[in-house]
């Protein structure tokens, strides 16, 4: 009896893991981050063109089944910060994440990593996928993560277990 109650608890335990803790680690010695990623990633580094001057984005992604799963940071130059807070940063970065102006956005909360503001919120377009998204600043750096997934699938692409997972610092 006793065996079959230890045995029930270790499968309900089980049943409510995030399929994110058996992913395997992504460490960026360059970004300063870890997170679980559930394939092997993929690395791209990006010049953008802003009215700030040009913008180093570096991107690390992965595809498994229907969903992308996605970091990408950028270091901000001081003039982005003259006037606004973090707060202010954040709220730009997230209305950038919508795509159009039908686009919806849910906010899903926000708090503190080690530290650091970030938002998570989801974008949902009438015509696409569910796209979730986590905005965080680390001094000068904005990190963006995201998760996109059918709409029916995004339980089984566990963004949340992805979000979770990251950690500033790579040691």
């Amino acid at each position: 009896m006793v065996v079959f109650l230890t045995s029930l608890a270790a499968a309900a335990a089980m049943a409510h893991a995030s399929p994110a803790a058996t992913w395997p680690t992504f460490t960026s010695e360059d970004g300063g981050f870890k997170v679980r990623m559930p394939a092997e990633a993929v690395r791209e580094c990006t010049k953008v063109e802003t009215e700030s001057g040009t913008m180093v984005r570096e991107t690390v992604s992965c595809t498994s089944n229907k969903a992308l799963y996605q970091v990408s940071y950028v270091d901000l130059p001081q003039d982005v910060f003259e006037g606004r807070t973090g707060d202010d940063i954040l709220r730009l970065a997230q209305d950038g994440a919508k795509p159009d102006t039908k686009a919806m956005v849910f906010r899903e909360g926000g708090g503190e990593l080690a530290g650091r503001p970030f938002q998570r919120f989801r974008v949902e377009d009438s015509r696409g996928p569910y796209v979730f998204n986590e905005v965080l600043l680390d001094g000068h750096r904005l990190f963006h993560l995201i998760v996109v997934t059918p709409g029916t699938y995004f339980r089984r692409a566990d963004p949340k277990g992805f979000f979770d997972s990251f950690a500033l610092g790579s040691g």
